[in-house]
């Protein structure tokens, strides 16, 4: 075949026909060519419909939206952060933390001596009505008993007081008859010379009986003064049981002791006393505190004071970027300290959120965010949702329809401040947007690299449909 080919590509750059060969020595010569030509047809044509078709099937589009079921964005490491509503280029941030408010922690000390038995631990979350701790001791059982004791006395004083006001009755109707029996003997003797005797007589029946009035009358005023040390008495006892009760009034009796409850909701911070051991009055046994009560404390340098004043807008927000997206940040007015660090050169700011969010805890350091005046309020995102695709900025949005798919779609972008950035269309306040894993979202979307499929639930994309 070789030999032909050669032939005919000669005979072409010649034009001229080669030379003939004696027939028989170019039979002999052609016999070999012939064998491999029948052999070579026969092999080509062998099984001709086993030969595979090549696969003229044009490659799928890429597509702006991948599936992420909750396996893929677990393996992927896909976070989320909303968009905010923020003012990016007239913002001081502020370095703070949340502290408790003066009045969101409860201090229990001991009300009375005795022995105390915790019945909580610390970090329990408490109700009004929470049994907190018990003491033992015979002050409590002395003072139950004393306010018992006054009581009784002062009730026994109205049968005394009530026998002596009908007694002073009887007596002052017996004065009144002997004295006009008293007057009508005078007349009588005055007139026909009556009996000496019977005068002198109804005279001390009178005398006697005012000098009875007089000693009861006495007895009255007895019986007011010790009324009025009665009640004194139980006045005191009352309000020292009242201010004893009032450290932690419980529904409930208790008759081993004095059972004190908590007043408030909050959480046992931490608990001084040691159970079972012997407290004076006034010694510490626990604190409560109400975790929800807080306020951030922010230290800004005096040469911003030109800046910032009473009243201004503010956001709480946590201090590094990777939690924003479970982080929600919180607003804010601000207050200005009355009191400057002279030292430091720095004035602190105290803000308390319009609303507290679950993570906001004593000691959690957050970003204070001043809006000064005249800043404008935009819509922004995270710089770090960013992705870049052969120089233009893209996003990924989570469909608001579908949580388990992502939108690809091109960031329309304007100002920054190095940590948020603008986004002008696109988006809406509240959606989300992807801000870790975004690369893998890409290149399955087609970026850079066009690619289509679909990811595995251990995070690897698979370029082809099964």
């Amino acid at each position: 075949r070789r030999r032909t080919i050669q032939a005919q590509e000669h005979l072409l750059m010649t034009n001229q026909p080669p030379s003939l060969p004696h027939p028989a020595s170019s039979i002999r010569a052609r016999m070999p060519l012939v064998i491999m030509l029948l052999f070579g047809i026969a092999a080509c044509d062998r099984n001709p419909a086993t030969d595979p078709a090549p696969n003229h099937e044009a490659a799928a589009t890429p597509t702006n939206r991948i599936a992420i079921p909750h396996p893929v964005r677990r393996n992927l490491g896909i976070e989320f952060a909303r968009v905010e509503v923020r003012s990016i280029e007239s913002t001081l941030r502020v370095p703070g933390h949340f502290e408790l408010l003066p009045n969101a922690r409860r201090d229990h000390p001991a009300p009375l001596e005795g022995t105390v038995e915790i019945l909580v631990s610390e970090l329990d979350p408490v109700a009004p009505g929470t049994p907190l701790f018990r003491l033992a001791g015979p002050e409590w059982f002395e003072l139950e008993d004393r306010i018992d004791k006054t009581i009784t006395r002062l009730d026994s004083l109205n049968p005394i007081r009530e026998a002596s006001r009908r007694q002073k009755e009887s007596l002052t109707e017996r004065v009144s008859l002997w004295q006009e029996r008293l007057n009508q003997l005078k007349r009588l003797q005055e007139a026909e010379g009556g009996n000496t005797t019977a005068v002198s007589q109804a005279r001390v029946i009178v005398d006697e009986a005012r000098n009875e009035i007089a000693e009861l009358m006495k007895e009255d005023a007895r019986l007011d003064a010790d009324e009025s040390m009665l009640k004194t008495e139980l006045t005191s006892l009352l309000e020292r049981r009242d201010r004893i009760l009032g450290i932690g009034p419980c529904s409930q009796d208790d008759e081993l002791g004095l059972l004190v409850c908590s007043a408030v909701e909050g959480v046992v911070e931490k608990i001084v006393a040691t159970p079972g051991t012997h407290v004076a009055e006034g010694d510490a046994i626990l604190s409560i505190i109400q975790p929800d009560r807080v306020r951030v404390r922010g230290r800004m340098l005096q040469s911003d004071l030109p800046l910032v004043s009473e009243g201004l807008s503010a956001r709480i927000s946590a201090p590094n970027a990777a939690s924003d997206q479970t982080l929600p940040s919180m607003p804010a007015t601000i207050r200005l300290s009355p009191i400057a660090d002279p030292d430091g050169r720095t004035i602190d700011l105290l803000v308390t959120p319009e609303r507290v969010e679950p993570w906001a805890r004593p000691g959690v350091s957050v970003s204070l965010e001043v809006i000064l005046e005249g800043g404008r309020l935009e819509l922004a995102i995270p710089e770090r949702a960013i992705v870049a695709n052969g120089g233009v900025p893209m996003v990924f949005r989570r469909n608001p329809s579908d949580p388990d798919q992502a939108i690809r779609i091109d960031a329309d972008l304007g100002r920054s401040d190095g940590r948020w950035i603008e986004i002008l269309s696109g988006v809406g306040e509240g959606d989300q947007i992807v801000v870790a894993g975004q690369d893998q979202l890409l290149l399955a979307t087609g970026g850079e690299r066009p690619a289509t499929g679909h990811f595995h639930a251990d995070g690897t994309f698979h370029a082809e449909d099964h």
